[in-house]
């Protein structure tokens, strides 16, 4: 007689209801919404770098990303590089413009990659002075990183990872890809030909040849057609004997023609002093040292 089957009938579908709730939020935290990234043509959508734990402050100063989208669907690139002789002082840079669709699917690939989200690190304490790969993600005026350690190094399938590992590894792989060769894994949302970029203010480094290495073999010699190097520039923390300067507007039309004939071994002479420069051009959305 203590039994009281009519409320059964309410219980049911209160607890489909609560059922339903969760499975809605869990929907909801598996699909993050997408749809805040920038437009603009100089905003970065996603920015992929790599570096050393011990690079100095001046070499990660002038080393590019690996590759970067932006609003207007560019993705810029170091260009092919060749692989005997002295690098170019200069570094090249191309440009793959995609479609709308385009950028959204490598914001989707990163948002499968698990980089889309709260800031994370994701380090592997087996490797000995693992390369850092780094992915900005911005979205709704936010940046979200991700540091992953020995990502070109180690294998996606390596057994020391966990099977999540290794599926969120082979897909942040997927979106370097999209970033370094859109034409092979986009080329359906491919505008164009590939074009060069052609930077309009670069970031200079400048050092006392005196304090560099020796070069191995006979520098060329390039005459400074800008202010005194002795000078110019300020001083880079944490790099003794570094300084860097911008150099854009009427100064890039001119140093530009004579940093693209020189290397980087090139000596740069100025106010009698012999120095060591490297070259790194800004791209769109960059300033400063």
């Amino acid at each position: 007689m203590l039994h009281q089957p009519r409320l059964r009938p309410m219980l049911r579908p209160l607890a489909l209801t609560v059922l339903a709730a969760m499975l809605i939020g869990a929907a909801c935290q598996s699909e993050p919404d997408l749809s805040g990234r920038p437009t603009e043509a100089d905003e970065a959508v996603i920015n992929v770098s790599r570096f050393k734990t011990g690079d100095g402050s001046e070499t990660r100063l002038a080393t590019l990303p690996v590759g970067t989208i932006y609003g207007d669907g560019r993705v810029i690139r170091p260009g092919p590089q060749l692989g005997i002789g002295v690098p170019p002082a200069l570094p090249s840079l191309q440009v793959t413009t995609l479609d709308s669709a385009g950028v959204d699917a490598v914001l989707a690939q990163a948002s499968e990659a698990g980089l889309v989200g709260a800031d994370r690190e994701l380090r592997l304490p087996t490797e000995k002075d693992p390369t850092i790969t780094a992915f900005d993600v911005f979205l709704d005026n936010q940046r979200l990183r991700t540091i992953v350690e020995s990502l070109a190094e180690v294998a996606p399938d390596d057994p020391r990872l966990p099977p999540k590992g290794q599926a969120e590894r082979a897909a942040m792989n997927a979106v370097v890809a999209m970033l370094t060769d859109p034409a092979s894994s986009l080329a359906g949302n491919v505008v164009g030909e590939d074009v060069v970029y052609a930077p309009t203010a670069v970031r200079v480094l400048v050092s006392s040849a005196a304090d560099q290495e020796p070069s191995t073999g006979a520098p060329t010699v390039a005459e400074w057609p800008l202010a005194e190097l002795a000078t110019i520039g300020e001083a880079i923390e944490s790099a003794d004997g570094w300084r860097c300067v911008v150099v854009d507007g009427e100064d890039w039309t001119a140093l530009r023609p004579v940093a693209a004939g020189a290397d980087r071994a090139t000596r740069w002479s100025s106010g009698g002093a012999e120095y060591t420069l490297r070259f790194r051009p800004l791209l769109p959305g960059e300033s400063g040292c």
